[in-house]
């Protein structure tokens, strides 16, 4: 019997399905509340919807390789990984979407992750774990229970590193499951490693997974598929060769190869001639033949050549045609892949324009190509649209109508856009093989134009406190309907307060006085931090303001509109600039401070104070605004002041600090604080940890900061502004 379990999560998709044989009705009730806690990449797995249209490997193809890791899953004495390497377009993903759905249909699937550059939580591992725990809690009542009170011991293991996550919630859980035969072994298969952001990230992930071998108790396989790249390689050659096998496709028999090659085209073929009313052998057994030759081994060539030729009834003839003309035999796979791309990019363009309509036509089609190639996270047009606040649906469905052969455009408009495979992306960004020029994306320029869009948008959406719409300090993220918040911050806003220090840090710009950066982190800086409170994800806010460090040295003191903060290398003194140009003395950190205001209003300064004693505190606030006398207090008992302890909050959402008054704001600050592995934890700029060692507050105005600084080299600016402004 297989129960379907699905746990209602609103902001973090939980589980989407699981399977439990033989075990009856389960009762979740008790552990369903500590499970809903982990985040969860609902795209990961392999059957999510977005993922129906994937292919599986067509009947009578890949036979020798399925066969292969068939047998390898089934027998008892193997090794624990087997990793499938290829180069790109050789079909590793088909192959393991294809041995994902085989076994979950036999109950031996116990998660799957599959990684996708440049869409979101399945780009990074931040979800790895917690999405892996997740699904394998659905495979068993035993290991729902165990991971579950894992999660209820450390409420906070989503915060932890990869690898106390993987041992807390997978290897742990995994080493207590006994006496349940029907679960005594569990395959993992994570798909395109490589493309997980952060080559590091790679190597940990690679390291974790080997540990599966220390497992008794239960058997834990592993398939990895991935290209054959340096972070690949040497993450694996820090492992005994007795742990691991592999299998490379590109070693695998042209023969064999150009003979699965030869079967997924006449398929293809023969499904779009028979709607079509083309004929039965319709292009011919000598055609497809050359279209194998041309594929060179590429199954990603041969589904692009399918999809151009079949996009278009009149013209698939000439299509095709065009695509055997170039018959040389000296191109290498990568060559016929970029002759397939330029193929279709030049039949998406009319040659009937005059040369000013060229050069509209051509920067629209960078923008826009370019825009969906370098996005962290896949948009649907409308998003797009309004992202790019200068383009209308009506081009960017203009540009797209012709390139469905590359970018798989959905035809319900809330879908996101989304490349067909990742080898377009490496193509159009480089100019060696996107060889017109006229077409060629540079990277830094089209991170450049989308921080720009990213800024632009949020300064014309995050304009008032209260961005939901909600006033009220004591509201609750888990008070306010989720569709409520997705009006006042629809995608194309959530993404760029997500991801536009990202791209501002691809872009390789720097900041200066009176940019758009500087003018948008002196204007709006508390509202996008509001903003991420509603959408729940206050942590990578704090994570993009340390990444401003670097960015954003040029602010260090040097402006009077905004009022920067900085320590000193050794991470004790607190300095901030003011509005006549000149650094104010440092605040002693480990002490309390008055700051008033000084003209023009809203911009603080600190006064005098003698010199820290040795040993002091390294604990203290960061002075950000006030349009009032602000006054500060701190206390150096672990315990927060009962005012404080009670007030009731949600556990993990800090307490964004706004325009709201004095100290109503702090109502949610109870529960665990957000954490981050390493040295970096802290809490920045209106994070209101739940002890705060220190509180800012204006008597009549907006609370200003709350502090709970570890000794670490904070950004030289995290910008603080007037609230008051627009």
């Amino acid at each position: 019997m297989a129960l379907h379990t699905t746990f209602h999560n609103p902001g973090k998709a939980a589980i989407q399905t699981g399977q439990l044989t033989n075990l009856g009705t389960l009762n979740i009730n008790l552990l369903d509340d500590h499970l809903k806690q982990l985040p969860y990449a609902a795209q990961a797995v392999f059957n999510h919807i977005d993922q129906e249209n994937d292919l599986t490997c067509l009947q009578g193809t890949r036979v020798e390789i399925l066969e292969e890791i068939y047998k390898w899953a089934d027998d008892q004495n193997e090794r624990c990984i087997f990793w499938l390497s290829g180069l790109a377009g050789t079909g590793k993903s088909t192959i393991a979407r294809t041995v994902a759905r085989r076994l979950y249909e036999n109950r031996t699937l116990g998660a799957s992750f599959f990684f996708s550059r440049g869409s979101g939580d399945v780009g990074t591992t931040n979800k790895f774990v917690t999405t892996i725990a997740l699904q394998l809690a659905a495979t068993s009542y035993s290991l729902q229970k165990f991971i579950g009170e894992a999660v209820q011991r450390q409420r906070n293991i989503a915060d932890q590193s990869l690898p106390d996550q993987w041992r807390h919630l997978v290897l742990d859980p995994l080493a207590k499951v006994d006496g349940d035969p029907s679960h005594s072994s569990y395959i993992i298969i994570v798909d395109a490693l490589d493309e997980c952001e952060g080559s590091g990230n790679i190597g940990t992930i690679i390291q974790l997974l080997a540990e599966a071998r220390t497992l008794k108790a239960a058997r834990l396989r592993l398939l990895i598929t991935s290209r054959p790249g340096f972070p690949i390689q040497q993450g694996f050659r820090g492992l005994p060769t007795d742990n691991y096998r592999v299998c490379a496709l590109h070693d695998v028999s042209p023969d064999t190869v150009n003979r699965d090659l030869y079967v997924f085209l006449k398929t293809k073929f023969k499904l779009f001639a028979k709607d079509r009313y083309l004929g039965s052998d319709w292009p011919g057994e000598a055609v497809i033949a050359r279209l194998v030759q041309k594929a060179n081994g590429l199954f990603i060539w041969a589904a692009t050549a399918c999809r151009f030729i079949c996009e278009d009834d009149l013209l698939s003839s000439q299509r095709l045609s065009d695509i055997l003309r170039n018959n040389s035999t000296s191109f290498g796979p990568e060559e016929e892949l970029n002759n397939i791309y330029l193929t279709v990019l030049t039949h998406a363009l009319s040659s009937a324009l005059s040369a000013k309509e060229k050069s509209f036509v051509y920067g629209l089609v960078r923008l826009i190509l370019g825009s969906v190639v370098t996005l962290f996270s896949p948009l649907p047009v409308s998003s797009l649209s309004a992202l790019l606040h200068n383009t209308e649906e009506s081009e960017i469905n203009g540009v797209l109508k012709h390139l469905h052969a590359i970018i798989d455009v959905p035809t319900d408009k809330y879908h996101a856009l989304c490349l067909h495979h990742p080898s377009f992306c490496d193509f159009l960004l480089n100019q060696e093989r996107c060889t017109e020029q006229n077409l060629h994306v540079g990277e830094k320029q089209a991170h450049t134009i989308l921080t720009g869009c990213c800024i632009h948008l949020m300064s014309q959406t995050l304009m008032r406190p209260g961005v939901c719409g909600r006033n009220d300090p004591g509201v609750h993220v888990t008070d306010v309907e989720k569709n409520e918040v997705e009006q006042n911050l629809p995608p194309e806003v959530q993404y760029a307060c997500l991801y536009w220090v990202q791209h501002l840090q691809r872009s390789g710009a720097q900041i200066h006085k009176d940019d758009q950066v500087h003018v948008f982190l002196q204007k709006h800086l508390l509202f996008w931090l509001e903003a991420l409170c509603w959408m729940e994800r206050l942590p990578e806010g704090i994570l993009a303001i340390c990444s401003l460090e670097t960015i954003a040295l040029t602010l260090q003191g040097h402006s009077s509109a905004v009022g920067s903060i900085v320590f000193s290398p050794d991470g004790k003194l607190l300095e901030n600039a003011v509005s006549t140009y000149e650094q104010a003395p440092p605040v002693p950190v480990g002490h309390s401070a008055i700051h008033t205001a000084t003209p023009p209003p809203g911009h603080c300064i600190a006064p005098p104070r003698p010199p820290p004693p040795s040993g002091a505190d390294d604990r203290g606030i960061i002075p950000l605004v006030s349009s009032c006398c602000l006054r500060s207090s701190q206390s150096r008992s672990p315990d927060p002041p009962a005012w404080l302890r009670n007030r009731r909050a949600p556990v993990g959402i800090g307490s964004l600090l706004t325009t709201i008054h004095a100290l109503e704001s702090l109502s949610r600050t109870l529960g665990d604080p957000p954490r981050r592995r390493g040295p970096r934890r802290m809490v920045l700029a209106g994070i209101l940890p739940p002890a705060p060692n220190a509180v800012s507050a204006g008597p009549t105005g907006p609370t200003a900061a709350a502090g709970d600084v570890l000794p670490c080299q904070l950004p030289a600016a995290a910008a603080g502004c007037n609230p008051n402004q627009s």
